[in-house]
């Protein structure tokens, strides 16, 4: 059995690091070339763990790394290189801390529809119907409206990500360019954002990219066989999405499942890393939840059009 373990942007080395230490003490860790290795069909240690990291974030850099390397671990990061290279954020990072009702009253605006209608969703859930375009625009029209510039950045800059890839601990993957679901996106956008953030990886380090990773990465509402197609047509081996279940050999290489990590007590940890692909199967089912608010708002809004 082995179990991909993903993690995002990370602010606190302690709770990072006993994180780790829990993987450690459960399982057993295994690098990129043993999952490759599992899906040609040979043997490799039961119980393994293998570690992903998206979007590049400076503290990929100023935790993760140092503490991959005091426990000589491998990760795989997935990373933008138009973010990168520009020092900028992803829409999500620049929106952090925004005034929520004020956005949904540009939302309103933009597209024509009430707030009462929006009061039961999720804001995230509304902009992950949109256009990658359509969510810049809202964020261009709350910064003039408010007077307010683009935050710091939260990403890791080139030589940074050049450090990574030269110490032997990292495998670096693409992206995307703007971290769109690339499912809201046109034929040509779908395109661009795959083949672009792959080339210029590619270009930056001097290497073939043989890693991909989705935006939100759920199967059939974040992306879907067009860019299963895509990537087909790329160098890319191997690519990885958000579904909650260990490794099968019958999984598709363009659609392997991780599990996601961001929060908790070391034994709330344990006891989802024992029973999470039941219980997120189950949480899914009764709870609310951002896919569910999507489905529902998309039955009632195109934001597309």
């Amino acid at each position: 059995m082995i179990k991909i373990i993903n993690f995002h942007e990370i602010n606190d080395p302690k709770w990072f690091e006993e994180t780790i230490q829990l993987l450690l003490s459960m399982y057993s860790p295994c690098k990129m070339e043993d999952i490759q290795r599992f899906y040609k069909g040979e043997k490799i240690k039961e119980n393994s763990f293998f570690i992903t990291v998206d979007d590049g974030c400076l503290t990929d850099y100023t935790i993760i790394y140092p503490i991959l390397k005091k426990y000589n671990l491998q990760a795989a990061i997935f990373v933008s290189p138009y973010i990168l290279k520009s020092e900028t954020n992803f829409w999500f990072q620049e929106m952090e801390g925004y005034n929520e009702n004020y956005v949904r009253q540009i939302i309103s605006k933009k597209f024509n529809i009430s707030i009462e209608f929006m009061k039961d969703f999720y804001l995230y859930s509304m902009l992950k119907n949109m256009k990658i375009s359509d969510i810049l625009d809202i964020i261009s029209i709350y910064k003039t409206e408010n007077q307010i510039s683009s935050r710091p950045r939260r990403n890791m800059n080139i030589s940074e990500l050049k450090e990574l890839n030269n110490s032997g601990h990292f495998l670096i993957g693409a992206h995307t360019l703007n971290h769109p679901i690339l499912a809201n996106e046109s034929d040509d956008i779908a395109y661009n954002e795959i083949n672009q953030s792959i080339n210029e990886l590619s270009d930056i380090l001097n290497q073939p990219i043989k890693l991909f990773a989705y935006p939100n990465g759920v199967f059939k509402t974040d992306y879907g066989k067009r860019e299963i197609n895509l990537l087909e047509n790329t160098s890319i081996d191997y690519a990885f999405s958000f579904t909650y279940k260990k490794l099968n050999r019958k999984d598709l290489l363009y659609n392997i499942p991780r599990f996601g990590l961001s929060h908790g007590s070391t034994s709330k940890l344990k006891k989802k890393l024992i029973v999470g692909e039941y219980w997120e199967n189950l949480k899914n089912l009764l709870f609310n939840n951002e896919t569910k608010h999507r489905k529902q708002i998309k039955q009632q809004i195109d934001f597309l059009k």
